[in-house]
Order: C-alpha cells, then structure tokens, then sequence
C-alpha cells in the first residue's frame, strides 16, 4: 500500500493538471484562439508551423447550398471548428466505384468505417455542424472547414486500421514534458482519440520511441487488437526531434503555456499541426 501511494505521487491527475497547470498557466489570449481550430491554423501559419491545407469553409446556410459538392475531391476531411475529442469530425477516404454506385448517379464517398456516404448525407452532417451540435460548448452556430487528407507515413502504417495516427506532444513553458502516440482502430472510425476508441501509448522523451504498453478504452494493452497483433512498444516515431520543435514552437505561437499540440506524420509533408489542446488528457 505504502508503494502505491509513493507512485502515485507521480502522475498528474486531471483534477491536479487542470488547477496547478491549466487555470494559472494561460494568458487571455490562448484560451479563444485554441477554442477556435481555424484561429489555430491562422495562428500557426503565421508562425510558418505546418498545418493540413483548408480547401473550403461553409460558414452558414447560404453557403451549404452554394457549394459545389461534386466538385469536392476523392478524399478530405470535414471539421466543427468548435467541436473536441473528435466530435463531428468525418474522414472521407475516396470516391465510391461506378460499379458499385447500382443506379444512383450522385456522387458517393467512402468513410473511414467503409461505410458510404452521399451528397445528401454530407450536406446534413455539415448542417449539424453549423448549428452547433457538436461544440463543446452550447452555442446556436459553428463553423465547417474541409481538410486535406493526411496520409499514413509507411514506419507507422502497419499500426494504424483505415486511419492516421498522430502524436500528442504537452509542452509547458517551452519545454516539451510527456508525449503519446495515439492510434486509430476499427472502433474509432479512423480517429486517433481515445474518447472514440483510439490506442494511447507513452513516449520516451528522449528517443522517441513508445513505452511497456498502451491504454485502449481505459485498459492496459500489450499489443494491438485485431489480427496482427503487433507489439505496441518499441515503436520509433519518425522525425522525433523535429516534433518536439514544433510542439514548442505552437505553444509559443498560441500564447498558452500549458497546451497539448497533435501533431501527424505525413507520407509526404512530414509533421503537420492538426490541433491544439488547452486542457490535454
């Protein structure tokens, strides 16, 4: 018992984090700019940090019906600018086959999930977002931005099931203090949140390199569910250093000193800022 409680004098709780760390750390600034992921991204910008290109913003009514939805790429993904914990976020993979599209001529997608999805089921997502049923806070209106969608860098990909993952770095006062990489899995529907589903696993700060074992759905795990069944640690996250560059730099950028930056390793643009968090888990 004496043991146990000598360890555990070494986590940080949510209740310690978010009184000691969160509550006096921010300045005024930070906490509008992180609430708002399109604040963010033009923050971070600015700062010349690398960040997901934004193609298109439906800001109300008007323009859900003014957009163009066949124009709309192969793959992207749709975000609440106001929205946390992945809520309302929808991973687009592809455009459905002719094939398999029988008589119905209006263009469909593939989700994350494999399930498809019509025109006229994205308009009435989109819709949802403005009215702000996915905030974290209660509001009458929120803001859809359409993405890029990241691809999976190949040291990563056996890992991940139909999503991408990304690394949640938590930086205070300019330096970068504990990290996770998180996976997506089946249950998430290609989201790397743990709230959905996702694989969270510790990251030696120094190497880069994950931890013992991971955390899915609140329980301790040795390897990945499904069929590979591949050992969660030992995992060498790729441009390690330059991660932790970045994460500083963010939490420089958005004036919040106590901040959770994610970041995703892209096949072909390397680390990119998706988010940023002022109360990380």
């Amino acid at each position: 018992m004496l043991n146990y409680l000598k360890k555990s004098r070494a986590v940080l709780g949510t209740n310690e984090s978010s009184l000691t760390y969160v509550r006096r750390s921010f300045l005024k600034t930070g906490t509008s700019v992180i609430a708002d992921k399109l604040k963010t991204k033009k923050i971070l910008q600015k700062f010349e940090i690398p960040v997901p290109k934004t193609f298109k913003i439906i800001k109300d009514r008007e323009d859900l019906e003014k957009c163009s939805w066949n124009k709309l790429p192969n793959s992207f993904v749709v975000k609440p600018t106001l929205s946390t914990q992945g809520k309302g976020i929808l991973i687009v993979f592809g455009k459905e086959k002719q094939k398999d599209r029988l008589h119905n001529q209006e263009k469909t997608w593939i989700q994350a999930d494999g399930k498809a999805i019509t025109i006229r089921s994205l308009k009435s997502h989109v819709s949802k977002i403005l009215k702000g049923l996915y905030s974290y806070k209660v509001v009458t209106s929120d803001v859809a931005f359409f993405e890029k969608r990241l691809k999976v860098h190949p040291s990563l990909k056996p890992y991940c099931n139909r999503g991408i993952p990304d690394v949640r770095v938590i930086v205070y006062n300019k330096i970068p203090v504990m990290a996770e990489l998180r996976l997506p899995t089946s249950e998430s529907q290609g989201l790397s949140n743990l709230h959905r589903g996702g694989i969270g696993i510790g990251i030696d700060m120094d190497t880069g390199t994950t931890l013992a074992h991971g955390v899915w759905n609140k329980k301790k795990v040795d390897r990945l569910p499904g069929k590979k069944k591949l050992l969660l640690s030992g995992i060498k996250i790729p441009f390690w250093k330059e991660i932790l560059e970045i994460a500083v730099k963010s939490q420089i950028a958005l004036k919040f000193n106590y901040v959770g930056i994610d970041i995703v390793i892209d096949r072909e643009k390397g680390p990119l800022v998706v988010e940023a968090n002022n109360r990380p888990g």
